[in-house]
């Protein structure tokens, strides 16, 4: 409007009210666009329409204000019909998604206007419409007028103004129920979730059927914590509106599903939020939420869909969008499970709008900030995470912890360019907000790497002390290895190289390893992003590799472990944020327990991407070794093997018992004996679902057999390379990939 657009403003305002007559400043806009266009007739006509379509969801502001154009026109509007009286049932939670509301009385939105009536008086027409919105009403004029003014000054942030406005009701009235809400409502705003649960109880013990009473203590209690006893509460005033209630709280059905998404129950979660969406729907429409409301309920279903590794996660935030695009919250979840599925584009155009629609929203940048560092943008990267720590609210928990999270991510951008020193300063920051995080390992690493990055004897896994790597695996407290810090080396320098030498021969080997870069995933990888960094390092690998394995072919004595030895540095170098060493470098104790690898196929009721793949053939490795372990005549019982198909029904077959099996490995080297492979483990969870998992220890016994079978291996490949069998060497390096997987 300010640019004179007037025309494009009417459109937009025309488009509005077609959509939600009940938004009254598009109202107000249609008419001033009107007015603007030397209209006034059709701008008086624009504001009469606009107060005739006022309902209990309009701002009373809005409403006022158009009242005031019309005065200010000339023209009158005491013959436009008032708004109806608010159905709405009070304040919503008070936490998070439980944000609070107090939608009992009229006003939705703190406006000057209104907080003028708050501190001097309330007009009788707007004090009258309050009134009626007050669910509860005791029918008295004078003790409902203050209700709806405690209510009022809450709308308005007076918390303090309200509680002692309804402290003044309680004490001639202890048992009024709407005043019992309306201060534990305040309270609850004011986080006294104490206080406010002390309200809650005694409207509960007040009025046992009235079902606001339950939702807010539900919603208290929740806050608290207490999630049990909400779930208790919000299934209470379920059956109480179940039981008749013709214009049905949908918005029930929406705290009951956050309490089961926070007990981590995502399948019940996304059926609560599927009947909200149901309810408003099919209910009344003068029942029907706010389309924010729904947006949010379409928000939080998709997050239960994401959770339990469903692709149609996109089409419940896809919903979200349509209701409120301005949602900061839906774009984040929607570029975070496309991350989450590897698809890098859809996640890009995600975070991008998550940014624009609020560039001070301190977790977009760092959800963008891991996307970029996930594809090997480490300058766009460092950016976001930049941005992120700029924009972080001290006194929010979840800003503070992203902020630390990116100033981590921000060292490693620089360690995986070379520049720990920088790095250092990151990780050095990040230790000053935290000093228990993670990053330390990554800032001792980085020191060590900066001090050696000339020495041509230095060497991380030889130089490295044994509790240190193990601590960095298992990410133990610093105390525990901080006497083991690796030390800054030997101090052996390398000759003197010119730059222009150094640039001439990282470009040579950059253009030789450039044909096998892309080997290392495959065109379907569903669940990992293209990280353009990791590409590169392989091709460097297989170049390094190659050439260790051809010294090996020409006669050389090279063992097996050397040739591994370059992928495990090379993938260390690759990705600086994980953990890569050797199991049998770790100390003695570690490496005897077992420690190794962890890949999880299913987690509780959430099938992970990456994995899932894999589930199909595990259930069969479980399915065989049940199978093989069945007595003599239990023909009926292996009937039951062969047609069970999903994880409910194996873990049935084992009495509902976790267990684990080993896989079987039969030895090349040595025929009839069974090396044992992985192992498959299935454990149940309290909410349904499963752990499904593929772990493999390490142990001291295990290493050994698979050391002498690579061994074999490698020298049989040797033999078949200088023999020039191109088919026999294709089927040994597929073994050495089987035996060493």
């Amino acid at each position: 409007m300010e640019l004179g657009l007037y025309r494009g403003a009417q459109k937009q305002a025309e488009k509005a009210i077609a959509h939600a007559s009940y938004h009254l400043s598009a109202h107000v806009t249609r008419g001033l666009a009107l007015r603007s266009l030397k209209k006034p007739a059709k701008a008086t006509k624009a504001w009469r329409a606009g107060i005739g379509a006022a309902t209990d969801r309009s701002d009373v502001a809005a409403l006022r204000e158009l009242e005031r154009l019309l005065r200010d026109e000339g023209a009158p509007a005491a013959g436009s019909p008032p708004a109806p009286p608010s159905t709405a049932r009070g304040p919503r939670s008070p936490q998070a998604d439980m944000s609070m509301m107090v939608a009992a009385a009229p006003v939705r939105e703190t406006s000057r206007e209104v907080e003028r009536w708050a501190a001097t008086q309330v007009p009788q027409d707007v004090l009258e419409r309050a009134r009626g919105a007050v669910a509860h009403r005791t029918g008295h004029a004078a003790v409902d007028d203050a209700i709806a003014t405690g209510y009022l000054l809450v709308n308005t942030g007076r918390l303090d103004q309200a509680i002692a406005a309804f402290d003044g009701l309680l004490r001639t009235n202890p048992r009024l129920v709407a005043a019992l809400l309306g201060r534990g409502s305040a309270r609850a705003l004011r986080e006294d979730l104490e206080g406010s649960l002390e309200d809650f109880d005694a409207a509960v013990a007040a009025a046992p059927h009235i079902t606001d009473c339950y939702k807010r203590r539900g919603q208290t209690l929740a806050a608290l914590g207490r999630l049990g006893d909400a779930l208790r509460d919000l299934d209470a005033a379920v059956a109480i509106e179940e039981q008749g209630a013709s214009d049905f709280d949908a918005d029930l059905y929406h705290q009951r599903g956050a309490v089961h998404h926070r007990l981590q129950d995502y399948r019940t979660a996304a059926q609560d939020f599927a009947l909200a969406l149901r309810r408003d729907r099919e209910g009344p429409r003068a029942s029907q939420r706010p389309r924010a409301e729904a947006a949010r309920t379409w928000n939080m279903r998709g997050l239960c869909e994401a959770q339990l590794g469903l692709v149609g996660c996109h089409d419940a935030f896809a919903r979200s969008l349509e209701l409120d695009a301005t949602s900061r919250e839906t774009w984040l979840n929607l570029g975070q499970a496309a991350r989450d599925r590897g698809d890098g584009d859809a996640a890009r155009r995600a975070f991008r709008r998550c940014v624009d629609t609020d560039p001070a929203f301190c977790r977009a940048h760092h959800a963008f900030g891991l996307y970029a560092y996930g594809v090997g943008a480490f300058g766009e990267a460092q950016k976001h995470f930049a941005a992120c720590v700029a924009r972080a609210r001290s006194r929010d928990p979840d800003d503070a912890a992203a902020a630390v999270g990116a100033l981590h991510y921000a060292g490693l951008c620089c360690s995986a360019r070379g520049d720990f020193e920088q790095a250092g300063g990151y990780f050095g920051r990040a230790l000053g907000r935290d000093p228990e995080h993670v990053c330390w390992y990554a800032r001792e690493l980085g020191r060590f790497y900066g001090a050696t990055l000339d020495d041509p004897d230095a060497d991380a896994e030889a130089d490295i002390s044994g509790i240190f790597k193990e601590g960095h695996c298992k990410r133990h407290d610093i105390a525990l290895a901080a006497a083991a810090a690796p030390s800054a080396g030997r101090g052996t320098r390398a000759a003197a190289v010119s730059t222009k030498d150094v640039k001439a021969a990282t470009a040579a080997w950059v253009r030789a390893s450039k044909r096998f870069e892309g080997l290392v995933q495959l065109q379907h990888c569903p669940g990992f992003l293209h990280n353009e960094r990791h590409h590169r390092m392989f091709g460097l690998i297989v170049l390094h590799a190659a050439d260790l394995a051809n010294r090996a072919f020409a006669g050389e004595a090279v063992p097996w472990r050397r040739v591994y030895d370059v992928a495990v540095r090379w993938r260390r170098e690759a990705e600086p944020g994980d953990a890569v060493w050797w199991i049998d470098q770790l100390p003695r104790r570690a490496f005897a327990e077992g420690f190794g690898l962890h890949t999880p196929m299913q987690s509780g009721l959430l099938k992970v991407v990456r994995y899932a793949t894999y589930i199909p053939a595990a259930l069969d490795v479980v399915k065989e070794t049940l199978r093989r372990n069945l007595p003599a005549g239990e023909a009926a019982l292996r009937k039951t093997i062969n047609e069970a198909r999903t994880l409910e029904a194996v873990h049935a077959l084992c009495n509902h018992r976790d267990f684990w099996c080993t896989a079987p490995c039969a030895s090349e080297r040595s025929p009839g004996v069974d090396l044992g492979g992985t192992r498959i483990t299935l454990q149940a969870k309290p909410f349904g679902g499963f752990d499904f998992s593929i772990r493999t220890p390490g142990t001291p016994a295990r290493w050994a057999l698979y050391d002498q079978e690579l061994a074999f291996h490698w020298q049989k490949l040797g033999e078949e390379v200088r023999a020039g069998a191109p088919d026999a060497i294709r089927d040994r390096i597929a073994k050495m990939f089987y035996y060493s997987g």
